[in-house]
């Protein structure tokens, strides 16, 4: 079994997951990117394989990589570094993660209380209701620019103010809005109705009825934050979630869940709601 099966065979197995069609071609890029540094190693995949990181140092070294490529910010790197992850967990290849969640930690910073709240009267500031409704739920949900442009409105539980999010492992995290947060949705819905969408039940739209790409709504962030006189990402805001759950009780095994670092993290999402 060579690698270039494997990867036919996760193409596959992406063609039936929920993710978006940008998604999906994102994951693609990704891992044919990743296998062919492999290549480069001399390295074969195979299923049930061990390997350790004090031997080969394998995410790390590939980290490295992206990062002296010089084409690649902190936040892309972390994306790509879930990605491979989900790979590997795919082809049954095991690899620590701690290595690769140390990585993200020592490079990815997070907002002070005070810009935090700087960033959220920025977003409640936003004339468009859809762009208001991303701020806020970058905000307080913790989700990646991936995950908000594959939204559907069927994520959206309008009865009990509930957002599921499919995250990059494959499984759903229920996660409930604060009070604006859902203000600003049921808003935005109000209004993409008077849009002739063409993307079936995308969540977020443009005025062309086009689901949004991920890159438009990481724009969509930054240029909030930079109105709040802040240089941010979305893997900024995500890590701010965190570590303001953290900060508030909340088990860190659900801490986990919702960032995804822990794809194998079982737990509740009852009292988030209360933190913010």
């Amino acid at each position: 079994m060579n690698n270039k099966y494997l990867l036919q065979s996760y193409i596959e197995f992406l063609s039936s997951q929920e993710f978006s069609e940008s998604t999906k071609v994102v994951y693609r890029s990704r891992i044919k990117k990743y296998l062919a540094f492999l290549k480069e190693l001399g390295i074969l995949l195979e299923p049930g394989q061990q390997i350790e990181h004090n031997q080969i140092h394998l995410m790390h070294s590939y980290a490295s990589h992206l990062a002296q490529s010089g084409r690649s910010c902190t936040s892309s790197i972390t994306a790509t570094l879930s990605t491979v992850q989900h790979f590997l967990t795919f082809v049954g290849v095991q690899v620590a993660e701690t290595r690769r969640t140390g990585l993200v930690d020592c490079q990815t910073r997070t907002l002070t209380d005070d810009e935090w709240q700087r960033f959220i009267h920025a977003s409640e500031k936003q004339t468009s209701s859809r762009n208001r409704s991303i701020g806020c739920l970058f905000a307080f949900t913790g989700i990646t620019a991936i995950e908000c442009a594959s939204l559907n409105i069927e994520n959206l539980n309008l009865v009990d103010a509930i957002l599921t999010i499919t995250k990059i492992n494959g499984r759903r995290s229920s996660i409930p809005l604060n009070d604006f947060t859902y203000k600003c949705l049921l808003q935005w819905l109000g209004l993409r109705k008077l849009i002739e969408v063409d993307s079936g039940q995308a969540l977020f739209v443009n005025r062309w009825g086009e689901r949004v790409k991920p890159t438009t709504i990481g724009g969509i962030v930054k240029n909030i934050g930079l109105e709040a006189g802040l240089d941010l990402s979305p893997m900024i805001l995500q890590q701010t979630v965190a570590s303001r759950l953290m900060r508030g009780g909340v088990d860190c095994r659900i801490v986990q869940d919702i960032i995804g670092v822990n794809p194998y993290a079982q737990a509740s999402m009852s009292n988030i709601a209360t933190v913010f």
